[in-house]
């Protein structure tokens, strides 16, 4: 279980390790390989309805991107479609333990690595075209000072493009207990509190796609129960489908 942001970021990193790991008993995510971080970028992108030669010559920033985010694929595809970016910038508080033990992205001149929360991102005011938070809303420990710096960063005529996974509206009442039992998770929201919150420092918010846990997660079955090596975490996979959503929102300044 995770009470609170800390014990979170915990629970973060030995998920990583755990799939990572040479003696990894995790067998329904694995490492990810150059087709995996193109398919997932591109699944992000198409979600959130947007087209990769957007991008040329944009400064783009991906905020709580874990180990590898949208920017590992996109930094593939960007020299498989020749397209020039201009600047990347891969920004999370556990980015020196990805970047030591991970090992998927690489820094250089043109992607920048940097290990901040989304709370206090060191980037100047009005200096990136496009953000993208994917699934982290729900990580962070102040959601609300996450959207008032990514505001902040993004130019007037940029977009930030968010997810997170959501509660469905009948089981609000149990949002605030599902942190003991989601231990990567310190909070849960509605789809209607993040387009309220969101809608605070944005004047267009859009929801451009919603998805269910099984779509993203195929294994995330009944009868997988039964071939997870860790019974309750199988229960607890398979309740995930009944319980949460994702959904993406794409917003803008005017």
């Amino acid at each position: 279980m995770a009470k609170n942001w800390k014990e979170a970021q915990i629970n973060e990193s030995k998920f990583w390790i755990d799939i990572y790991s040479k003696n990894s008993d995790e067998k329904f995510y694995k490492k990810i390989d150059d087709e995996g971080l193109i398919g997932f970028t591109n699944q992000v992108l198409e979600r959130h309805k947007l087209n990769v030669y957007s991008f040329s010559e944009k400064v783009i920033a991906d905020v709580g991107c874990g180990p590898f985010g949208i920017i590992g694929g996109l930094a593939l595809i960007e020299k498989e479609k020749k397209i020039k970016i201009r600047k990347i910038f891969g920004i999370d508080p556990l980015m020196n333990f990805y970047r030591d033990n991970i090992k998927i992205l690489n820094e250089d001149d043109h992607l920048k690595l940097i290990n901040s929360p989304g709370e206090n991102i060191p980037l100047d005011n009005k200096t990136v075209d496009y953000i993208f938070s994917t699934n982290v809303l729900d990580h962070c420990s102040d959601p609300k000072e996450f959207i008032i710096e990514t505001e902040r960063i993004l130019n007037e005529k940029g977009e930030f493009h968010c997810s997170a996974h959501v509660v469905y509206p009948i089981l609000t009442l149990l949002a605030p207990f599902l942190k003991y039992f989601d231990k990567n998770h310190p909070k849960h929201f509605t789809e209607k509190f993040l387009l309220k919150l969101l809608r605070s420092k944005f004047k267009i918010v859009n929801v451009t796609y919603r998805a269910t846990i099984i779509e993203d997660h195929p294994k995330f079955s009944f009868l997988n129960i039964f071939k997870n090596k860790n019974f309750f975490r199988g229960i607890k996979r398979f309740l995930s489908n009944y319980i949460l959503y994702t959904v993406y929102f794409s917003c803008k300044k005017k």
